[in-house]
């Protein structure tokens, strides 16, 4: 493949490097790239700063940021990164560049179209997050052995919607369930945990590294 089109360009909240906080690469060090926009509001919304603004940055430009940085896992976040159109060209230039590529994204976004990545996070949005945008049912069939279907629980309310929807609901992604931090206090880290154990659910308790250490 060739250069990436110096043309194309993504609106880019920051670049950084860090620990990833969650999930199946729960603290490998990783390249994030934090694209700016939302289709949401999520109540307990962790990355608000990338609603708005951000830097119209080329495709080339990026992929020379991340490449600086020399960390070969990169996670592209937000925001919501599907709603750019460009960024399937950073998946591929990322992809032919040798990075690994992972995508974090809202679950409002048909992940079907979209190559060269090898770990989609997908989140499921329980009533908790306060939103009323559907889950893209596009995503049932696309979600691949390798991606998750991530739930962030926040009370017994979330767990049983939770529940109810892998249980209704065929698909070959790793089901992830994340308590809703609240700095330190584990107290629902330790009630979602009992409950997991208690309904031997075939899910990966994941707790939220980077609030536990307070890092970006």
């Amino acid at each position: 493949m060739g250069e990436p089109d110096s043309r194309h360009h993504l609106q880019v909240t920051e670049i950084f490097t860090s620990l990833q906080g969650e999930g199946k690469f729960q603290g490998e060090l990783t390249t994030f790239i934090r694209l700016t926009g939302c289709n949401l509001r999520c109540s307990w919304c962790d990355s608000a700063h990338a609603y708005e603004e951000g830097t119209e940055t080329s495709v080339a430009d990026i992929l020379g940021a991340v490449q600086k940085r020399g960390v070969k896992r990169v996670c592209i976040t937000g925001g919501e990164p599907l709603d750019q159109p460009p960024a399937q060209e950073l998946f591929t230039v990322l992809h032919h560049g040798g990075f690994t590529a992972s995508v974090e994204t809202n679950g409002t976004k048909d992940i079907g179209g979209f190559t060269d990545i090898a770990t989609f996070t997908v989140d499921y949005k329980l009533p908790s997050a306060g939103i009323h945008v559907p889950f893209a049912p596009g995503n049932w069939p696309a979600l691949r052995e390798a991606d998750e279907l991530k739930f962030v629980v926040a009370d017994r309310v979330d767990y049983d919607e939770a529940v109810a929807i892998i249980d209704s609901h065929d698909f070959a992604a790793q089901a992830v369930m994340s308590p809703c931090l609240d700095g330190t206090d584990f107290n629902q880290a330790r009630a979602l945990a009992s409950w997991i154990m208690e309904d031997k659910l075939p899910v990966r308790f994941s707790l939220q590294l980077h609030k536990i250490l307070g890092i970006k």
